[in-house]
């Protein structure tokens, strides 16, 4: 893959630099590139042309995406404390019939709930019941998850600005 350096936070690579990443697949953590998709890479500090997926380099959506503000300007991400939960019927839907989910109200989120893959997606497990939130509790960033196909303590989640908006009232 024909890669050209954008910006350096740290290393000896130099912005606008060119060279030619292997491509990778399998277990052996070689990051498979998407065409034209910017990434944000975490290169081996005395072989920049060792890059591995294990080491947290991935596609970046945007400059607003929040471990690229954080490495660029030093300001850590909002880490929210308040989870809204997706919750799906625990019945297969009959046949014709739409299955409908609903949003929770948002609850408190503790620590030991989520593993963080990066600053705005985590994959959380619930096991207990909901933790209500204080009277006027502030509700942003908030972490918003969508429960995992065949897992029913697990969920998909990422950071919102707002509460989603057909949450329950």
């Amino acid at each position: 893959m024909n890669v050209e350096v954008l910006e350096v936070i740290k290393g000896p690579v130099v912005t606008g630099e060119k060279f030619i990443l292997p491509q990778g697949g399998g277990g052996d953590c070689r990051v498979r590139y998407q065409g034209d998709a910017v990434y944000l890479i975490y290169a081996e500090p005395n072989n920049p042309r060792l890059i591995w997926h294990c080491s947290r380099t991935r596609p970046m959506p945007s400059l607003d995406d929040a471990e690229w503000v954080w490495l660029t300007t030093g300001k850590l991400p909002s880490i929210p404390t308040v989870v809204q939960r997706e919750s799906v019927p625990s019945e297969p839907c009959e046949e014709n019939k739409k299955c409908t989910s609903k949003w929770e109200p948002p609850e408190a989120l503790s620590a030991d709930q989520c593993h963080w893959r990066t600053p705005d997606r985590a994959r959380c497990t619930f096991t207990g019941p909901p933790v209500s939130l204080p009277e006027n509790a502030q509700t942003s960033p908030l972490l918003v998850c969508r429960p995992e196909a065949g897992h029913a303590s697990r969920y998909t989640c990422t950071v919102q600005k707002d509460p989603n908006p057909a949450q329950a009232e």
